[in-house]
């Protein structure tokens, strides 16, 4: 090896070095964030009710991304409310204090009654709102829609909510990783 490939090499080491220390900064710094999921569904749909929704797997969609992502996750059962109790800015903060959560992730899902098969219940769209609990700052809301209603959807509701709540997931580990790298 000539001495302008040793010169390359160690130019290549520092380079790769480097960047291992960046992403390891930027992951260490997502890694160490608490996040905590906070449910909610329309209280016409209360337990005991003919609904038989797949809230677990809109629950288990959101959280796998959030564990995927290094984050500490946390969940709270769904809670039954209204939607003005749920738009209420407070919604969920109480018990992610109580518990040592940073952020809170606030869910309100609405479920469709298929046709082609009455026991069978889909997403029809989840909004949620990422905020953090130190001062209530909303930093970032959506909404995403499940399937439309057929034949092939009514015969897998929880796939189709773990997917809803996957991207729910996946957006709000967007947000805090433009926290944590600068953003707001």
């Amino acid at each position: 090896m000539g001495p302008i490939d040793k010169r390359y090499r160690k130019v290549s080491v520092r380079i790769v070095s480097s960047l291992v220390l960046v992403l390891l900064a930027i992951a260490s710094s997502l890694a160490a964030q608490t996040v905590g999921l906070a449910p909610a569904q329309a209280a016409e749909l209360s337990p005991g009710a003919e609904a038989a929704t797949p809230e677990p797997n809109l629950v288990s969609g959101c959280l796998g991304e959030l564990f995927d992502a290094g984050l500490i996750a946390t969940d709270a059962p769904f809670v039954f409310v209204g939607r003005a109790e749920w738009e209420a800015p407070s919604f969920g903060i109480a018990a992610a204090e109580d518990g040592s959560v940073e952020y809170v992730i606030a869910l309100y899902a609405d479920w469709t009654q298929s046709f082609y098969r009455k026991s069978a219940w889909l997403v029809g769209n989840v909004e949620y709102r990422l905020v953090r609990v130190s001062d209530g700052a909303m930093l970032s809301h959506g909404s995403f829609g499940g399937p439309p209603d057929s034949a092939l959807a009514a015969l897998d509701t929880n796939r189709a909510a773990a997917s809803v709540g996957s991207a729910v997931g996946s957006a709000c580990v967007a947000a805090l990783l433009s926290l944590s790298t600068g953003g707001k």
